[in-house]
């Protein structure tokens, strides 16, 4: 864990708000604020293996499973890179989407306590839209 905390210094990101309790990232326990995890997908623009990572990341609407993974059924009409994650009650989508203006945007966005695991990505792909057609004048 002390190696991770290091990393997460060195990416500017204040570790005194995150708790890591389990690694493999499906612990009820782990508790990383949003706007942490935007702070560091926009601090990971800077290094060198940057490209290697948004390539990485699954593509909205990409029909094939290795290019559109999770979000392969998903936001198809969005310019959307970014990882989802779910473990019972919980749905997360972080990443970068570009605008309508071609702007790219960086979002997080975690909902907890859901009742129904189904209503998470609808709900997600709603708030990536609003964010997709933000208009910034």
């Amino acid at each position: 864990m002390q190696v991770l905390e290091t990393k997460l210094l060195e990416l500017g990101m204040n570790t005194g708000t995150i708790l890591i309790r389990d690694g493999s990232g499906i612990s009820h326990i782990n508790s990383i604020p949003a706007n942490e995890l935007t702070k560091l997908l926009f601090n990971v623009q800077e290094e060198t293996w940057f490209p290697s990572f948004l390539r990485s990341l699954p593509v909205a609407g990409a029909p094939d499973r290795m290019n559109g993974g999770t979000l392969r059924e998903r936001m198809s009409h969005l310019d959307v890179k970014a990882k989802t994650g779910t473990i019972y009650g919980v749905s997360t989508l972080s990443g970068y989407v570009n605008t309508h203006n071609k702007e790219t945007l960086i979002f997080s966005i975690l909902l907890n306590n859901l009742l129904d695991d189904e209503d998470g990505p609808d709900i997600e792909d709603r708030l990536v839209e609003a964010i997709a057609n933000e208009q910034n004048d």
